[in-house]
């Protein structure tokens, strides 16, 4: 479809078409990000089996939140997941993971990392579960520069419509502030600095932020604030203009609500309504690869996982420094069949893939395992699709709330390739990102 989508811009714009379109694409994308001109399109059959699979996944997440705040059963049958939590969770406030009824995350964004493998299955790499509203924002600033710079190729190719995204979201803040009793302000929360301090600096990043999600910024009673710009006063947030705050969308780091004196004790008590409590990216990632087979036999029961995990190990699995000599061994003898990945890392160096390491870093990286062995694990390695002479991975966005209704599968994706055949699908390590078309035909979403 790529080689389809190349005609159709020669034909629009002639024998320099794509060097064109590149040009009108990172006019209109505007971020810091390499972006391709090249679409990565999908056709009818392989995206709806990526939509049936991740939509699976989506079941599966909440069922498991659900068990880990309310529930019991991970707790008592994994109790080395529950050391995981404990020593990786990103943002710990007081009073850990599980959390009083009716304090559950009303909006939590899964990022979900497919591979599409040379022999066509898919496979998840990663599960990344956070509470960041704008998570999806690369998407949509992809779609939107497509939209402005090439506005017939999405009708021409019968792409699904991706942009209900914001509108959602603000339907969701309504429903949860009738359903809590509160009134007020809409406020979306980017970042612990002052509005101020942000434009003083021109930080035009956060100015296209705010830009991705205009949609959402439009109804009448939405804000984009900071967390300097609220105080809390008699038991209720408010805006320091004196306006009271009835839904926070939390954008940032959870733990800095702590920095404004009792306004999570607000949003406990159910006087703010808010998108995520303050340990809403707990899941470990990576790490959570190990134990979803397990999980999705006890809350999927008969019914088999659509889309697998790649297999993933721990080199100590009890989180107690011992080592699983058996993964150790696999990992200093095989390689070639493995990635080693660093559980707290980000990014493309904190990845090795075996195949592709000098000896000197394969011997390094068992130093490094021998210090420290809690903190990695091991993934069977997958030759992953080609775009081009690139490798190319996909990041499909869901969105997790507290009900069915409240939770869904944006019909799209990001996808990243890397800089070279055998690189990794990092932008850090020099890889583009690619707006991913579901064709129309592909069974329709809400």
């Amino acid at each position: 479809m790529q080689k389809e989508f190349a005609a159709w811009v020669d034909r629009k714009f002639g024998p320099d078409g794509m060097a064109r379109a590149q040009a009108l694409i990172e006019a209109e994308f505007a971020l810091p990000r390499p972006v391709s001109t090249v679409p990565r399109i999908l056709t009818p059959e392989v995206g709806d089996k990526i939509l049936r699979g991740v939509e699976q996944r989506v079941r599966l997440f909440r069922a498991i939140h659900d068990d880990l705040v309310h529930g019991d059963w991970i707790q008592k049958n994994f109790p080395e997941f529950d050391a995981m939590l404990r020593t990786y969770r990103k943002y710990s406030p007081p009073g850990g993971i599980r959390q009083p009824d009716g304090s559950a995350p009303l909006s939590t964004i899964l990022g979900c990392d497919l591979i599409l493998a040379e022999d066509g299955s898919i496979a998840t790499n990663e599960d990344n579960v956070g509470s960041d509203v704008l998570g999806p924002s690369d998407l949509f600033h992809l779609r939107r520069a497509f939209q402005r710079a090439l506005p017939d190729a999405l009708a021409e190719f019968g792409v699904a419509p991706d942009l209900h995204y914001p509108e959602k979201l603000w339907e969701l803040a309504q429903a949860e502030m009738v359903r809590l009793g509160i009134r007020g302000l809409v406020c979306w929360v980017r970042s612990n600095l002052s509005l101020e301090t942000i434009r003083a600096n021109q930080d035009a990043f956060f100015e296209r932020e705010v830009a991705a999600f205009d949609s959402f910024a439009q109804a009448a009673s939405v804000r984009h604030v900071t967390l300097g710009e609220i105080e809390v006063q008699g038991g209720r947030a408010r805006l320091k203009t004196g306006e009271d705050v009835g839904f926070l969308w939390f954008n940032g780091h959870p733990a800095w609500i702590a920095a404004v004196p009792g306004l999570n004790d607000v949003i406990a008590s159910g006087r703010v309504g808010y998108n995520a409590y303050a340990n809403a990216e707990y899941l470990g990632d990576q790490t959570l690869q190990c134990f979803l087979p397990e999980f999705a036999v006890h809350f999927l029961g008969m019914e088999p996982l659509l889309i697998e995990p790649l297999p993933t190990f721990s080199i100590c699995p009890d989180f107690d420094g011992l080592m699983d000599e058996r993964v150790l061994s696999a990992w200093r003898d095989h390689p070639e069949r493995l990635v080693l990945k660093e559980r707290s890392g980000q990014g493309g160096k904190s990845v090795l893939v075996g195949r592709f390491i000098t000896e000197a870093a394969h011997a390094e990286s068992l130093k490094k395992i021998e210090a420290n062995p809690s903190e990695f694990l091991i993934q069977a390695y997958t030759p992953i699709s080609r775009f081009g002479d690139r490798r190319i991975d996909l990041r499909m966005i869901c969105h997790i709330g507290l009900t069915e209704a409240t939770s869904w599968v944006v019909p799209s994706g990001v996808s990243r390739s890397s800089a070279s055949a055998q690189g990794k699908t990092n932008l850090s390590l020099g890889g583009q990102e690619h707006d991913t078309w579901f064709m129309k035909s592909s069974r329709p979403r809400t």
